[in-house]
């Protein structure tokens, strides 16, 4: 038998708590069984040129497999870099995480062996080519419920590009006095939000349900969307889904106890809203679904403010009548 291991440069960097650091865990990718490492950390580390300070460190493994980034890289928070750190004294409570280790347990003979000039060997074939498609595909799933869990934007096939405004344009003037020099744009469009960290705890589950190919429930998905374009500052797209996550919640408690007054087989947001036997927020109408229906009957633009409400009312719909269950 063969230990493979894999160094995973995540599409995404993901925000634990310090509990999660210098952990294993034991998941299965497709029908393998692997021990997945997060990177550790350490105080007073000579890049940060302080001894308060704290970096992100590799996880202590038998053999390092270098990244395809590494040219790229100046070393510094290529593991993940600490975040909210505090002193007196020094510590700190969350990190970013943006590479992993994993292990595999191989037959030797499904490893074919690549000659170097060195002496060395790569190892490839038919089973190494399938771990370069299954990784992904494995993290793909526990990003969506990290997503879902915690709030973070993991909508990785619609990254966030952060730009300056007025990018590709220079100015000069000429004057009297001669030419100016040049103008370039130094303002940045800047999206911020403050998601919640994976704890040990959560972390442990997203682990589960990754390992087992399951996936949140539909609602959970359409928040998670929601949230997703409302950073993007798309936020009719973020209206239309955050109330979709509502209506999904509210049609499947509708059709385990029919509510009052609603007859039509497939009642509107609207009248599911006007006659839900549960208590929603004061303003899910107004705020929820007049403004889903301005935004798909009549193509209303909407602002950061209003989509940023209809998606905290979907939360708190959301997370009261289906909370996300990772057992």
């Amino acid at each position: 038998m063969l230990r493979v291991f894999a160094r995973y440069d995540l599409p995404t960097s993901i925000k634990v708590t310090r509990g999660c650091l210098g952990k294993t865990f034991a998941a299965r990718v497709a029908d393998r069984h692997v021990r997945v490492s997060f990177p550790g950390w350490k105080q007073g580390d000579d890049a940060w040129r302080r001894r308060d300070g704290f970096a992100i460190i590799p996880p202590e493994v038998d053999l390092l497999p270098q990244s395809p980034n590494d040219r790229e890289r100046l070393g510094d928070g290529e593991w993940g870099r600490v975040t909210e750190s505090l002193t007196d004294p020094p510590r700190f409570r969350t990190a970013w995480v943006s590479c992993l280790m994993l292990e595999f347990v191989v037959r030797d003979g499904l490893i074919e062996r690549r000659a170097q000039r060195s002496g060395q060997w790569d190892p490839t074939g038919p089973e190494i080519d399938a771990l370069f498609e299954e990784v992904p595909v494995w993290f793909d799933n526990a990003l969506i419920w990290i997503g879902a869990a915690t709030g973070q934007d993991t909508l990785i096939d619609n990254p966030i590009h952060r730009r300056a405004w007025g990018e590709g344009l220079s100015f000069r003037a000429l004057a009297d006095e001669g030419p100016s020099g040049t103008t370039w744009p130094n303002r940045m469009e800047m999206q911020t939000s403050r998601p919640a960290p994976l704890t040990l705890a959560v972390l442990r589950r997203v682990m589960k349900m990754s390992s087992a190919a399951r996936v949140p429930p539909d609602a959970h998905l359409f928040l998670r969307d929601a949230r997703g374009e409302l950073l993007r500052g798309r936020f009719r797209r973020s209206v239309v889904d955050a109330a979709t996550s509502v209506e999904l919640v509210l049609a499947r408690l509708h059709s385990r106890h029919p509510f009052p007054g609603v007859s039509h087989p497939r009642p509107t947001l609207g009248l599911l809203v006007d006659h839900a036997t549960v208590a929603l927020p004061s303003d899910t109408r107004p705020s929820l679904v007049e403004c889903r229906n301005d935004a798909i009957h009549r193509g209303a633009q909407m602002g950061r403010m209003t989509a940023s409400r209809a998606v905290e009312i979907a939360r708190q719909i959301v997370t009261q009548l289906e909370p996300l269950v990772m057992d």
